[in-house]
């Protein structure tokens, strides 16, 4: 007799693996909406009463502590076909919760809006920072304090970037480093223009090109999983992940952008494509320049076939030479944000402080001697994944998560928005290690005396962020060292 009734949820022996699901899920969707109910709260950006970062923080955080159940459900066994509805629906309200929420102490977003009106005004963002589109008279005060930055003379180009922000109190104003020009490359620009046309200098217009990228890359993962006889499930670690949706989806951080284009040139690696694999992986370096350090990993899947090689890199660096070319070609500019980020930022770091102090009793600039030699051995560990055999060409997408976490925690900046890098990659080499940074990380914001400031976090602050993740990660790349070398 045919059933007419479903099957109940917590059937037969699947009891307790049913429970672990539902803790998982209770705990992800409360933390989702006590952060969406404190947002407001954040609006302001000096509120009368201090913004409730330490209860944000401990819901980030907790939400990431709840997400380690799903990485060890996932790592029991495969939920089962009757879950599966129910997960993609979870990840998908956790993002709808998010989108409408104030941004919480980021404004990155901010930039990326202005840049994208002032490239549809038909303006350079590499040639001309924020501050040319400020109102002369907004200026005044700041030349009567002696200020030392350079002041926009009056031309055509100011007063049309004077026009973009006429009709919205916050642009440019609220942007944040003023005199410093654009850090972005083009495909980011293309991004920001994108969002523009939908709706000029509109956040909600700027997550829905997230969201498109987002989901974009959940659906390559479950198809380059496959391909690479990786499990689908794994996919869940990203798209369960709450810190990854509360950089995309409340903070509105444009890193997500790398993953279709990240993730298809690993698909088209795998296909043996070396053209569009080359012209991918420029892409990625059109968002941010660092996937430019994965193009040995790519290299060492057509090394056997010298045509097929040429083919890559010559796709790989011509395109990557069109979409970083205005950028670099105003890195010599004064109000350079590329200049000054490459020599100067430092921000949440971890290792890289160690490694400068460590520097600073044989050099005279400890920091330009601790950023060539981090440079020095990211390229060294590509080096070293470009001669090492790869027989099937089946270890790219694990060897590229390697160096990205080599970067991450060698960087002088420490982000929580950039584990979306290395987020975007874990599916295909599961480690707990970089499961805990969901938990860890958050606690980055507690850095923020109110929304405005940015102070350095302190080190014990910065061991607890990085220091368990790290070195779990190192433990169990170790493991499977010897397992794989016994």
């Amino acid at each position: 007799m045919r059933r007419l009734l479903p099957e109940p949820i917590f059937g037969g022996g699947a009891h307790l693996a049913d429970a672990r699901w539902l803790a998982a899920a209770c705990g992800l969707l409360l933390s989702a909406v006590i952060i969406a109910a404190l947002s407001p709260a954040f609006a302001d950006p000096a509120p009368e009463h201090a913004p409730p970062i330490l209860a944000f923080t401990l819901a980030l955080g907790g939400a990431g502590a709840t997400f380690m159940l799903v990485w060890g459900n996932l790592k029991r066994k495969a939920p089962p076909a009757r879950l599966w509805r129910g997960l993609l629906l979870l990840g998908l309200a956790l993002r709808l919760i998010a989108f409408p929420t104030t941004p919480i102490l980021e404004d990155d977003w901010r930039r990326y809006l202005w840049e994208g009106a002032v490239v549809r005004a038909g303006l350079n963002p590499y040639e001309h920072p924020p501050a040319d589109g400020l109102d002369l008279e907004i200026l005044a005060p700041l030349r009567s304090l002696g200020s030392d930055s350079a002041q926009p003379a009056p031309s055509p180009a100011t007063d049309r970037m004077i026009a973009i922000g006429a009709d919205n109190s916050d642009y440019p104003e609220k942007v944040n480093h003023p005199y410093l020009s654009s850090v972005y490359p083009l495909t980011g620009q293309g991004a920001f223009l994108a969002a523009n046309l939908i709706a000029p200098l509109n956040l909600a217009a700027w997550k829905a090109i997230l969201a498109g990228a987002d989901i974009a890359t959940f659906l390559l993962l479950l198809r380059i999983l496959a391909a690479y006889g990786i499990a689908r499930r794994w996919a869940l670690l990203y798209w369960l992940n709450p810190l990854l949706v509360f950089e995309i989806y409340n903070v509105a951080h444009m890193d997500i952008l790398l993953g279709p284009l990240l993730l298809g040139a690993i698909g088209l690696a795998n296909a043996r494509r070396p053209g569009l694999a080359g012209a991918a992986l420029a892409g990625a370096v059109g968002v941010k320049i660092w996937p430019a350090l994965l193009a040995p990993l790519f290299a060492r899947v057509f090394l056997k076939s010298p045509a097929r090689l040429a083919l890559f890199a010559s796709a790989f660096s011509a395109l990557s030479l069109i979409l970083l070319g205005p950028l670099l070609a105003a890195a010599g500019d004064g109000a350079s944000g590329l200049a000054a980020y490459a020599a100067d930022w430092r921000r949440n770091a971890f290792l890289f402080p160690l490694i400068e102090s460590a520097l600073g009793g044989f050099n005279s600039d400890p920091n330009a001697a601790a950023r060539a030699l981090v440079g020095a051995a990211l390229l060294t560990l590509a080096g070293i994944f470009l001669i090492r055999p790869d027989p099937a060409g089946d270890r790219l997408p694990a060897r590229a998560l390697i160096l990205t976490c080599a970067l991450f925690f060698l960087s002088p900046t420490g982000y929580p928005w950039y584990a979306i890098w290395i987020f975007i990659l874990w599916p295909f080499a599961p480690l707990a290690g970089i499961g805990l940074l969901a938990a860890t990380l958050p606690f980055y914001h507690l850095r923020f005396p109110n929304a405005l400031t940015g102070g350095e976090a302190p080190a014990w602050l910065l061991a607890f962020e990085f220091g368990a993740p790290l070195a779990i990660i190192a433990v169990e790349l170790v493991r499977k060292h010897h397992h794989a070398h016994p």
